[in-house]
């Protein structure tokens, strides 16, 4: 059967969009996914004010690595807030 190859056209959107976000905490690396990468119920997990699926959802890997450092509410809005203005997608954490 052939027609639309979705798969193709992810693959060929994530080799455009090149690097993720990457970042530091509790002395190991993370990466955040390109922002047109993050998986549908990642954002809806931000809309509905929930930070803790939504950060789940747009961590590249390890994210119980990353929720095993205990971050505070504080680390996540840094985090956010970086992660925001490398997007461009304005204020992720309302």
């Amino acid at each position: 059967m052939s027609g639309f190859d979705l798969d193709a056209v992810r693959a060929a959107r994530r080799e455009a969009l090149g690097e993720s976000f990457h970042f530091t905490f509790g002395g190991k690396d993370f990466a955040v996914l390109p922002a047109k990468e993050w998986p549908v119920e990642a954002v809806a997990a931000f809309s509905e004010g929930s930070l803790v699926d939504g950060v789940r959802g747009i961590l590249a890997d390890d994210p119980d690595g990353f929720f095993a450092e205990q971050p505070s509410m504080g680390d996540v809005e840094a985090l956010l807030g970086a992660v925001s203005e490398w997007s461009g997608l304005g204020d992720l954490g309302n």
